[in-house]
């Protein structure tokens, strides 16, 4: 049985949350597929010390989005590396 997909819903905004559905949107581009982000208006931001790892170069590359220019704009950086004590 065939099962036809018309909506993708992510829940849960945040790093996590926007790219998913930032990287299913750009590969299902063409497609007929309507993808939608759900995130809660109550919770605000959650600092819980999160990373971005040299890996997300290539995310960020997939999506056409200038590394530097968010960077810059955000006063972040790329970090190379953690170790956990």
């Amino acid at each position: 049985m065939e099962i036809k997909l018309n909506n993708l819903v992510i829940l849960g905004g945040g790093t996590a949350g926007w790219l998913c559905a930032a990287v299913l949107a750009k590969r299902l581009q063409g497609s007929p597929v309507k993808v939608t982000l759900i995130e809660s208006e109550d919770i605000g931001l959650i600092g819980v010390g999160e990373a971005t790892i040299p890996p997300i170069r290539a995310a960020l590359s997939f999506l056409g989005i200038d590394k530097g220019a968010i960077c810059c704009r955000n006063e972040r950086v790329i970090q190379v590396g953690y170790r956990i004590c």
